[in-house]
Parts: structure tokens; sequence; C-alpha cells
């Protein structure tokens, strides 16, 4: 170019670039730079470059001119001739640089750059040394200053928008003489730093202090905020010694410490050793590795890794929790909360080579290590023993957990593998034993704290007794796996009293398998001797899991000591309530049995429970119950088949026979979500009555379905007698006859819906009424009808009397009706819609005999004898126990009464009566229209009047007429004697009005 380069010129140059945003493939560069997407396009530039030669020294200008800005850019390059010596200067863009390079023989080139404009920010003077040594040795005598006031300013003219670089730097140099770059001194201060790129973290306010110097780097402060954690950082490099390089670092990372410790040694040309730790509050991590440099290749070798957890130290301390996205740091805080490990726990291995690391020997020292309860710290699992990995092999030998005196001792042996489920086949020995006194125990509050339950649980504490509770022996290879437990007692201790299981043992063997093959058992035969209370019960099983088959299955046990189980359960408040307020003394005996086979799914069971003589005893209070269940299976239900035999009661001196009692109970869905489904069937005989029930009850539900229930019975007068034995209370009544009744019942345990219908025939009912003055017996024969009911819910209940006919005191009775309960928001409230009686062929003669024997006032009776007469009519009744309405009508005829005012009877008697009450206001009055009657040769009608409840007041009013009243019968009934006719040609007769008032005993 210095020869033949003179003057080249190009004016009016079009520049026109399509997609300029695509000329860059690199994605995390096309981001950062701000390119336009569409066609970019520029006209009107001019480009000079010349040479301008002279004596000493050639000099080359590039100029760039834009319509806009004619001093866009100036390029120049100038050397001397003499010594190669050189410049270069640029002026463009808002900047002037110069970079000036001078030969100074040996020792190299003497380099000065700086800011043509602002020497302050940017004046730094070095030499580059000609030795082909290191780049820091080749760069010496650093002096000068390098300051930035604003990254931003630099390159927000090409970053797009929501990308920045800002911050402020101001970095000094200073060497003496021809110092290394090592050995400069360096001060360093970035201030108020941001940083916006793509693919990184935003990283905002930081800053940065930091000095060199005599070969010790130290950052004074490190400090910023990266995806929102805040870091706090400071540290040291010392390399003063070549060949023993030292640093250290100290963070806060979001509140979590950090140190780091670090030496980089020689150990001899070509050779050096790393040895690295890391250091938390709860542990430290150290590393240490050689490299090993021979010509090209690099080598690791002798890899050695040490971890652990101090004393006191925790997994909760060790892990940087802040730093974990919330989520995670969420779910690992909570686990925390309630489990965590206390050191010592040291984890340590080394290996030759890397591509021996998977033989390698790892150790792992528990060495006392905790996995406490940090809510309850006191509650502790300590751990013992070492774990071994070696060529791929994990062996723990003498492994120990211990809970208070609970040891579960460990001997195990694992071949691990690369692929999941990374094992091969294994072996283990398990012991649980106690020492000291052989007891362990778990308190509820233990049990609170350690699960993290709302609420305690309803018992003291649960306690274990014996030496050797439980030995587990497994083995990928062996031709048997088992579990044997022996257990002395198992105690249940709630309210500071005990239940109790004793004398466990049992054992559990499998056939070969392997879990990390993914395989199960085939052969389990499962044997076990357990007393409860004081009842031996044994349990044998054997089942294949690759057919699904049950061979089979014996659970037995019996006895006939209850004294052991009555005073267990005395030993609990609610037991020990009931018992001291019915004292109950229980005796006999009883056996059970289940046999099994077939399939696991859907096993053939066969079993009872027998009780061929129990017998309970209390004050007053005696029971004889024999009863009898057979279970079994019936396709895919579950059957129990109940007998009771011939159960009797006693209370006091009375016996009652209970009858038999059959029942089936079929059990469906018994592993369902929504729960089981029970079938019931079932009939029992009962103080003479049978009863029958039929249908579906799902507890899971608390609903009935499809549930019908009868009873019935040929004589209602046993069940009335012997439901009056229990109460002992005497029947006020003489009952006879037969009855039956059946209901449908749907819906919740709670208040199910129900219709049914209640039907009798032939009933006698002698009913006893007494009053003041004596009793009367009401008779009522051959009663027979039927009555049907509807519940619905919790919200309604209503009868009806479909029909229902007798005699009552020899008349016909027909009764029909409707009621009902409505549950309103205060309640039940009844309500009669209507009741309709109609009564025929009653003799008044008896009606009057009947309330005369005990009902009437003593002052009515004798003053009134009724002969004969027949009553016929009509009743009803309607409204609420608050007001019930009451109205009727009848008609008497051919009644003949005798009154003792009177020494005639009043004969031929007919009227029309109606009757009228209410209970609201007690108001019940008897009209009475069209009344006529004759007494001797008289004759008298009362057309209009009223009587009152003869029982109470017996009020009376009536108003009539009589006519042909002759005055000797007038005077014989007044009088009581008998007068002749008078001798006139004829006797006259009298006529007139008749009005009647006062009582029925004392007429006015």
């Amino acid at each position: 170019a210095d020869r033949y380069l003179a003057d080249i010129r190009i004016n009016n140059l079009s520049i026109l670039v399509p997609n300029p945003n695509q000329l860059i493939s690199d994605d995390f560069a096309a981001r950062i730079f701000r390119l336009p997407a569409k066609t970019w396009q520029i006209s009107g530039i001019d480009l000079s470059l010349r040479k301008y030669p002279a004596e000493d020294f050639f000099s080359h200008i590039l100029r760039v001119s834009l319509p806009e800005k004619a001093d866009f850019l100036r390029f120049q390059v100038t050397r001397l001739k003499k010594n190669g010596n050189f410049t270069i200067s640029f002026d463009g863009l808002g900047q002037n640089y110069n970079l000036a390079v001078d030969n100074i023989g040996q020792d190299g080139r003497k380099v000065n750059l700086y800011d043509g404009r602002h020497r302050e920010r940017l004046n730094l003077e070095w030499v580059w040394a000609r030795r082909q040594t290191s780049l820091p040795e080749r760069i010496r005598g650093l002096n000068g200053v390098l300051q930035v006031p604003q990254f931003n300013d630099l390159v927000k003219d090409w970053l797009p928008e929501e990308f920045k670089i800002a911050g402020a730097l101001q970095a000094k140099f200073a060497c003496k003489g021809q110092q290394t770059l090592y050995d400069a001194q360096v001060q360093l201060d970035l201030a108020s730093a941001e940083v916006r790129l793509p693919y990184m973290p935003v990283i905002e306010n930081l800053h940065l202090k930091a000095e060199c110097l005599d070969r010790v780097a130290v950052i004074n402060r490190l400090e910023f905020a990266a995806a929102g954690i805040h870091n706090l950082h400071t540290g040291w490099l010392n390399y003063a010694d070549e060949a023993n390089i030292g640093a250290g670092i100290e963070s806060d990372l979001a509140g979590d410490k950090l140190a780091v410790t670090a030496t980089y040694s020689r150990l001899v040309p070509g050779s050096h050793q790393l040895l690295a730790r890391v250091s938390r509050n709860s542990g430290t991590a150290d590393l240490s590795f050689i490299r090993t440099v021979d010509n090209k290749a690099i080598r690791y070798s002798d890899f050695d890794f040490n971890a652990g957890i101090v004393k006191a130290g925790s997994v909760a301390g060790m892990l940087p929790l802040n730093l974990l996205p919330s989520r995670i740091r969420d779910q690992i805080q909570t686990y925390l909360t309630r489990v965590d490990i206390i050191g010592p726990l040291q984890v340590s291995t080394g290996f030759s080579n890397i591509d021996d690391w998977k033989n390698s020997l790892i150790e792992l020292d528990f060495g006392g290590a905790r996995v406490i309860n940090p809510v309850n710290p006191a509650d502790f699992v300590e751990l013992h023993g070492r774990a071994e990995l070696a060529s791929g092999t994990l062996t723990c030998t003498g492994l120990q957990a211990r809970i208070d005196n609970l040891e579960i001792k460990t001997t195990a042996r694992a071949t691990l593998a690369d692929a999941s489920p990374f094992i091969k086949d294994y072996e283990a020995d398990v012991a649980l034993s106690t020492t000291g006194n052989g007891v362990f125990e778990v308190s509820a509050e233990r049990l609170q704290t350690t699960l993290g339950l709302s609420h305690r649980p309803d018992f003291d504490r649960v306690e274990l007794i014996g030496e050797r509770l439980a030995v587990v022996k497994l083995n990928s290879s062996a031709e048997e796996n088992r579990l044997d437990l022996d257990v002395k007692k198992m105690l249940f201790i709630r309210h500071g009293k005990m239940l109790w299981a004793e004398n466990l043992v049992a054992a559990m063997v499998t056939d070969k398998f392997n879990v990390a093959l993914s395989e199960k058992p085939d052969k389990i035969a499962l044997n076990a001797d357990l007393g409860f209370f004081g009842i031996p019960m044994q349990l044998e099983s054997k089942a294949s899991l690759h057919t699904k088959t049950l061979e089979t299955l014996s659970f037995k046990g019996g006895g006939a000591n209850f004294t052991r189980l009555i005073e267990a359960i005395k030993t609990q408040p609610e037991g020990a309530a009931f018992l001291k307020k019915y004292p109950l003394l229980l005796t006999g005996n009883f056996n059970f049995a289940f046999l099994g086979s077939g399939s696991l799914e859907h096993p053939q069971l066969d079993g009872w429970l027998r009780f061929p003589a129990l017998n309970l005893n209390m004050p007053q209070f005696s029971a004889r119950l024999p009863f009898y269940v057979q279970v079994k299976n019936d396709n895919d239900a579950y059957l129990a088949v109940i007998k009771a035999g011939d159960a009797a009661i006693k209370v006091k001196d009375v016996t009652f026979d209970l009858g038999k009692t059959n029942a089936e109970v079929a059990v469906n869905k018994l592993f369902a979500v929504g729960g089981p489904e029970l079938t019931l069937k079932g009939d029992s005989q009962i103080f003479g009555a049978t009863l029958k029930a039929e249908g579906r009850i799902l507890p899971g539900q608390q609903k009935l379905e499809k549930f019908k229930i009868s009873l019935g019975s040929s004589k209602i007068e046993t069940l009335a007698s012997e439901i009056a034995r229990i109460g002992r209370f005497a029947v006020p009544f003489s009952l006879s006859g037969n009855f039956s009744a059946q209901a449908d019942l749907d819906g919740r345990f709670a208040a199910p819906s129900s219709r049914g219908d209640v039907s009798f025939s032939k009933i006698n009912l002698d009913f006893p009424l007494f009053g003041k003055s004596g009793q009367a017996v009401l008779l009522a024969r051959d009663f027979a009808g039927s009555a049907s009911f509807d519940k619905r819910d919790d919200r309604f209940f209503g009868i009806e009397i479909k029909s229902f006919t007798g005699k009552m005191l020899d008349a016909m009775v027909k009764v029909t009706g409707k009621a009902h309960l409505k549950n309103l928001d205060r309640g039940f409230k009844p309500e009669i819609e209507r009741l309709d009686a109609e009564l025929s062929g009653l003799s008044v003669a008896k009606v009057y005999d009947f309330l005369a024997a005990g009902l009437l006032p003593e002052a009515m009776v004798g003053t009134i004898q009724v002969k004969s007469g027949d009553l016929a009519g009509k009743f009803s009744l309607a409204g609420t126990p608050d007001r019930i309405l009451a109205t009727g009508s009848a008609s008497l005829k051919d009644a003949a009464i005798g009154f003792r005012a009177l020494k005639h009877d009043v004969e031929k008697l007919s009227a029309d009566l109606e009757f009228a009450g209410r209970t609201d206001s007690g108001y019940a009055r008897i009209g009475v229209r069209n009344l006529s009657g004759q007494f001797g040769r008289s004759l008298f009608k009362v057309s209009d009047g009223w009587l009152e409840d003869p029982t109470r007041t017996g009020k009376l009013s009536l108003q009539g007429s009589f006519d042909r009243v002759f005055p000797a019968d007038l005077l014989a009934m007044l009088g009581g004697m008998v007068v002749k006719a008078v001798s006139f040609p004829q006797e006259g007769w009298l006529a007139g009005k008749l009005q009647l008032s006062g009582t029925i005993a004392e007429p006015e």
C-alpha cells in the first residue's frame, strides 16, 4: 500500500441491505444488536482513502462522509520509515482514540493507548515484551487509568430497548520499571452496574471493589442481585508463589453462608494438585485431585472426596434453601419441619482415575447421627455403624438404629447396577429387639408431634414387651425369605387403664424372589398364635401369588374365660361407667373357625361363630343367649347365616321365651369406594309374633334401599301380655285377635321414607273406664280393618284408615279417615284431615247401663231409667289438637225412659239429634229436633231444643207442645194414683205448650 496506493475515491455511494437482522446467524448476537428487520438503504456516501507520502513517514487517511454528517468518520495510520514506529487515530461516532507503538529494541515495543479528547478517561502505557512467554508476563510496566462513566452511553444505540448494559467503571494500574502484569498494583471499582442480556439471568445493583498488590488480589466487596437473589462476596487470591497458589471466598447467598477455599500446588513440573473445601454452618466437603500435563495430553488422577455433617450440624443447615425455586424450597422446608438429620455423619471416597469411579470405595460413617423431629427434638432415631460401596457392592455391617430402647440391627449387602432399579441382587438380616427392661413404649403426645396430628390420639401410650421382637431375613438368591415375630405382650393404655394381647408368635415364609428384578414371591405361608385377653387364637394360611390362589386358610379360637375380657372393659371409662350402672356377669363358652381356599380375588370362605351356652347375669335381669353364625361367600358376595336357639330372658322372677331367629346377611362390594352393600333377609319368632325383614343396607351412604318389614301374630294378647310383663305393669284392658303389618323403607338412616299397611281381624277389646262414681267396661268385639301410612323423609307422616268395622256395645261401628304429621318450622304438628264414624243398631239402654256403671254423676243415676230405644248416626272429626271440630247427626227410635219424678214411663220416644263440639272452647252440645213421645193417653212434641254434655253440666232446654192430655192421666203421672174416668157422657182433654229447662237430674 505504501508503494502503490495513492488515492481512491468513491462518490455518491448507495448501500442497500435486505433483511439486516438476518445477517448474523448466531442467535445470541442477533438478539443483542439492534438491526432493522426491513430492508435498509442509505445513499450519498462519499469514501476517500488517500496516501500522504513524506521523506520520513507514510500516512494513510480513510474518510467517510454522509449527507447529514460530513465528518462522520476519519481513520489515520502513520508509520515512520526509519524504525517502523506507527500511530493509529480513530475519530468517529463521537469518540477519538489513539494508539502509538514505539520500537524500543530488545525489550520490545512501547504501547500508549489514550483518548484524544479525555485522557483522564483512557490513558494506558505498557511494554509488549518480545519473549514468547505467557500473556501476563509479556505485558510489562503497565501504568495508567481506564474510566467508563456510563456503559449505557456506549451501547444504547445498538442494543435493543429490552436489553441493557449499564454502570460506571474505574480502573487504575501502576508498575515499577519493567514489572510484569502479575506484579501490577491494580485498583478496580465498578458501581451501579446492570446487565440485561438474552439467555442470561438479570443482574442488578452490581458493585465491585477489588485491588491487587504484591501478587495478592483481594475482593473487598462484590454485591449484586441475580434472578432476585441477593449476593454478597469477599475473597482473595494469593499467587505470590507460582508453585503454590491459594484462593478463598466467603459468600452470603440470600442469607445462606458459604465459604470456599482452594490451593493449586505444583508437585513436579507438569503435575499439579488441587485441594478445595466448601464449608457451611453444619459441615464441610473436601475434594482433591492431581492434574498432569504430558505434552498435549491432560490427565486427572488420585481423586479424594470427603464430606460430612459436624456434630450438632444438620442437613437443613447444609442445603442452600434460599437459592432454590420457591416451589421446591417450600416442599423441602415442609419436609424438614418433620424430619431432619443431625451429625456427626461422614461420607468419603477415593479413586485413581476418572474411569475407575464405579469401582471406588465409598464409605458412610454414621457415628451417632440422629434422625430427629424438629418439633420435638427429644424424639429421634440414633444411627451407628458403617456402610461401604466398593466395586459396585453396597455393604452394611453392624448398622444400628436406636429409638429409645428399641434397637434395629441390620447386616446387608447389595450389588448395584447401571440401570434402574440400580440393584442386581441383595441380602439383608434385620433384627428388632429391646434393651434394658424389655419394654418399648410410644406415647400419644409423641405420636402427635412426630406425625403432625392436629389432635391428640385418644389413648395414653402403646407398649411392646419382649426381648427379640422381630427378625427379617431377605436374600435374592435364597430359597426362602422369612419374617418372625415374638412379642410377649402388646399393651394399649387408655386413661391409665390397659387392653392387651399376649404371646404373639408368628412366622411368614416366602419362596425365592428378587425385588430388584421386579419379581414377587409365589408361595407365602403364614402361621401365628395369639392370646387376646386370655382367649387363644391360631392362624394358618398358604397362598400362591403367581396363580392368585389361596391354598389354605384356617383361623380358629375360642374359650370359656370371659373374666379377663370383662376386666379389660372395666379399665376403660366408658366401660367402667356402663358396668357400674349395669354390673354384669358373663359366663359360658364360645368357639369360632374360618376356613378358606380358592382364588385370592374371590376365595371360597366358610366359617362359624358358636355360643352354645352364653349366659348374661345382671341385677334383676338374666339372659340365656345361645346362637350360631355361619359365614361363607356366594359368588361375589359374603353371606352370613344367623340362627338363634331357644333364647330366653328373665326379669326379676318372670321368664320370657324369645323364640327363634334366622337371618341371612349378604355383603357385596366390600372394598368399593362408596362402601359395602348389605342385603338382609331374616325372620324371628318373639312373643308369639313373627317378624320378617328383607332389603338392602348401605352403611357407607347411611341409607336403606327397598327395605321391607312385616310383623304378624294370630294371638295379639300374647304379645301384649309379654310386653306388660317386661314392663311389670298390668294391662288395663283385655285383648284378643290377630294382626299383621308391613312397611317399605327407603332413604337415610336418620329419616327414611316409608310406606306400609296395618290390618287387624277379630280384635276383641274389653276396656275398663274409671269415673268418680265407679268403673264402666267398654266392650268392643270382632273389629277388623286396615290402615295405610306414608312417611316422606322427616317432613311428612300420613295415615289413612281405609276401613275399620266392628261391634261396640253390640252396635255396628264403621270408621274411615285420614290424618298426618307435618314438619313445620317449629317441629311436627298433627292434623286430622277427616275422621268419619258410622253407627247403627246401638241400644240406648246399653249405653245408659255403660254410663251409669261409673261415668254419670251420682245425682243422675237413679233419676232416669232407660228401658228401650235404638240409636243410629254419623259422626266426623277434623282439625288440630289445639282445635278439633266434631260434628254428627243421629236418629232415636222407639225409646222408653222412666223418670223418678214421673210415675209412668215416657214411651214411643223418637227424635233427630245433631252433635257439635270443639276442643279449644270446651263446647259440646246435642241439638234436639222433632222429639215426640207419649205417656199414658197423652202425647207431647218438642220441636226445638238442646242438651249439653251429660257427663259434665247436663243442662237442657226444650220447647214444644202437648195435646190430648187427659186430666186423669196427668193426675196419675204426677200423683202416682189411678183415677177412673169421670162419669160424664165424654171425658175431656187438654192442649197447650211445653217448656223444659234446668238439668237432666233436676228438670224445671
